[in-house]
């Protein structure tokens, strides 16, 4: 495999230190076109059969219309891994529902996977989502298959069921199921870009929570009698990767409420 070498220089105190980056150069992200629509399809024939070996999918393989492709493309958000002859390896698609990005289609040819190409094109498609201000973006997968929910998770994503789940990811599932897709398998995920807070607590032990208005998350846990908090609370969820830096300025306004202890535990809203 061709690599490039990326050297970034760090001046220690009196000491130079070079550290040496391998970055693997034999594929580049890039935006796909119609004419590249034969190729994405045989992409995910090929890829189906990966699916297979997991068991999670069975049935013959049935790859995007063209016009879920389109919708794609005209969204803005089909973005392919291309290989040194500009032929497409790998693909991700998705469109805009609800101020979410949704990832329809994510696929890599086996000959390709192993190499991060998936991780790469989720970036793209994440990183536009987020340029356009978006709320965050959902999808639906396998929960078993490591290079499905766990690969997910491992970007940010949380499974997301019950009252939590949308409608419109309710009713993605409920297809899923009637073109025979295992329900028990499939779920719906979540990652948040921003998120609004409410704050909620219990006067008599001195404990703040924070809760995310849109994911319907506890993000943070504080105790109002000692500087400190924890993350995540009571072992639970981990906080999302994104952290509360990449949150909206207002709530950003309202958080910084909740590191004056004195005024939060007089404020009523414990």
């Amino acid at each position: 495999m061709d690599r490039e070498l990326g050297i970034r220089k760090t001046l220690l105190g009196r000491i130079l230190e070079i550290q040496v980056d391998e970055v693997d150069v034999s594929f580049r992200i890039g935006r796909a076109n119609r004419d590249h629509f034969a190729a994405l399809r045989t992409i995910e024939l090929a890829s189906f059969e990966t699916l297979r070996a997991a068991d999670a999918v069975s049935g013959e393989a049935a790859p995007s219309s063209d016009g879920e492709l389109q919708q794609y493309l005209n969204a803005g958000f089909l973005f392919a891994a291309f290989d040194e002859q500009a032929i497409p390896v790998g693909y991700g698609g998705g469109y805009i529902a609800d101020s979410y990005l949704h990832i329809g289609e994510i696929d890599v040819h086996p000959g390709w996977q192993r190499r991060g190409i998936g991780r790469q094109i989720m970036k793209a498609l994440l990183d536009e989502g987020r340029a356009r201000k978006l709320q965050g973006a959902t999808l639906t997968t396998d929960r078993l298959a490591p290079f499905n929910a766990p690969f997910y998770t491992s970007l940010g994503f949380h499974i997301v069921e019950g009252d939590a789940c949308p409608e419109r990811l309710r009713a993605i599932l409920s297809t899923e199921k009637a073109k025979g897709l295992d329900p028990l398998r499939r779920v719906a995920m979540m990652l948040v870009f921003w998120s609004l807070f409410r704050l909620g607590g219990d006067r008599s032990s001195g404990t703040l929570y924070v809760f995310g208005e849109t994911d319907k998350r506890l993000w943070c846990q504080f105790d109002l009698y000692r500087p400190t908090s924890r993350f995540p609370p009571n072992g639970g969820e981990s906080l999302h990767p994104s952290g509360l830096s990449d949150i909206s300025a207002p709530s950003r306004r309202r958080l910084s409420i909740i590191r004056v202890f004195p005024s939060v535990s007089g404020s009523g809203l414990c």
